[in-house]
């Protein structure tokens, strides 16, 4: 009986947790200054490009957060944005799983692209 008391209040717990979490998403509405869905997408990729070589320490210097504040600042100014829009809007995608998640996928996407075109680009760079 304890069994069965369990499995119930789990799946009762489980409704109504992922009841609220639908609801709530369907309420909340878009922050002013949401920056696009595809504009996002290319910042979100230079800004996974950075922090990735941040992490494999190719950014180099007597003061590494002087030198990742100045890329981050560089990403920001390259389209055209700020530091508080973009966390604002990525709040706001990540309170919405299947939407980040779609963004994570054009992410990789947009990625092995930039990736096929700097090897091609390599290659031909070879040839001559």
């Amino acid at each position: 009986m304890k069994k069965y008391r369990f499995i119930f209040a789990f799946l009762f717990t489980s409704t109504v947790l992922f009841g609220c979490v639908e609801t709530r998403e369907h309420r909340t509405p878009a922050p002013e200054g949401l920056i696009p869905k595809a504009d996002f997408v290319a910042l979100f990729a230079d800004v996974q490009l950075l922090e990735a070589a941040r992490k494999q320490k190719m950014i180099k210097g007597d003061s590494l957060d002087l030198e990742v504040a100045n890329a981050y600042r560089q990403i920001f100014d390259k389209h055209q944005t700020s530091d508080s829009l973009f966390r604002i809007s990525y709040l706001h995608y990540f309170s919405k799983p299947e939407e980040m998640s779609a963004i994570y996928e054009e992410v990789i996407d947009l990625l092995s692209q930039q990736e096929s075109k700097s090897r091609e680009e390599a290659g031909r760079g070879e040839d001559e």
